[in-house]
């Protein structure tokens, strides 16, 4: 069974509050505890890096809209999001090179 991760775009007024802001940065984490476990990591993929980026772009699209407040905890998951995804990156490349 192949891991899959999807990110939906639609609504993303209700899609960035701060459970679904808490919910992908539980996801990431659990991809960075998969990608250290070599049966999972070989299912992931080498496109996982791209996530953390893409999410940080979603979120930021988000954030900087006039008269919205972004709430604490949208702030720590984005962090969050853009440490596991710049680790995850870091191992998967190491990966490649043999380090």
């Amino acid at each position: 069974m192949d891991m899959l991760v999807i990110v939906s775009t639609c609504d993303t007024r209700s899609f960035f509050d701060s459970t679904n802001a808490i919910s992908m940065a539980g996801g990431m984490l659990i991809l960075l505890a998969a990608s250290k476990i070599p049966s999972l990591r070989s299912r992931i993929g080498g496109e996982v890096t791209n996530l953390g980026d893409h999410l940080q772009q979603l979120f930021e699209t988000w954030m900087f809209v006039p008269s919205d407040s972004v709430s604490p905890s949208v702030e720590q998951s984005l962090r969050m999001i853009c440490d596991v995804g710049a680790f995850l990156k870091s191992e998967y490349l190491r990966g490649v090179h043999g380090d």
